[in-house]
């Protein structure tokens, strides 16, 4: 076990320290980012809430393809059109059911 030196979470980040060192740093990080969030203004909250949603959010890989996904370029077709109009018409008169209740159907 030698060295001294440690890379933790693969974040290419060292440390001298060992995992002690790592958890105090990672520690004053946070604290620097609550001392900055509670000094924003009230209007700029919202901002920066959507921003760290977004730091979190592109770390997730499923979340990160979605958004960059290509948009559908497809055409909507004239059968497209006849089902969406189908599907609003049994919604709207009550020809749903709930996941629940087709779960239950399927067995699952």
């Amino acid at each position: 076990m030698g060295g001294g030196v440690a890379n933790f979470g693969g974040s290419g980040q060292t440390t001298a320290g060992g995992p002690i060192l790592w958890s105090v740093m990672v520690s004053a990080h946070r604290k620097d980012l609550i001392e900055l969030v509670e000094q924003l203004p009230e209007e700029e909250l919202a901002s920066a809430r959507r921003y760290l949603q977004y730091l979190r959010d592109m770390n997730d890989p499923l979340l990160r393809a979605l958004r960059e996904a290509p948009l559908d370029d497809e055409p909507v077709t004239e059968e497209d059109k006849r089902a969406i109009e189908e599907a609003r018409e049994d919604f709207a008169n009550g020809r749903t059911i709930t996941t629940e209740e087709l779960s239950r159907r399927l067995g699952l």
